[in-house]
């Protein structure tokens, strides 16, 4: 199929970090679970804890707002891995 389409690679944009920006959620909470863990933690109270804590609707609305650039940006270096 994807030689009738023309095309070279396997496209994967819910794992792709450049077009997805829900990628940049995952980071944030991980980083905030990182920084937070402690042996005696409950871990589910503390991933809810970093997505109430640290997704906010500005950091959505800024990642979705970045999806212009992301996408010009992908196209330029025609596919390959960006900075996103």
């Amino acid at each position: 199929m994807k030689k009738k389409h023309g095309l070279k690679h396997f496209f994967n944009t819910p794992g792709s970090p450049d077009l997805s920006p829900i990628e940049n959620c995952w980071r944030a909470v991980k980083q905030y679970i990182t920084a937070h863990f402690r042996i005696s933690s409950d871990l589910r109270a503390l991933i809810l804890e970093a997505w109430d804590k640290v997704i906010t609707q500005k950091m959505i609305n800024k990642l979705v707002d970045s999806m212009v650039a992301r996408i010009q940006k992908v196209l330029v270096v025609r596919g390959q891995i960006t900075r996103w």
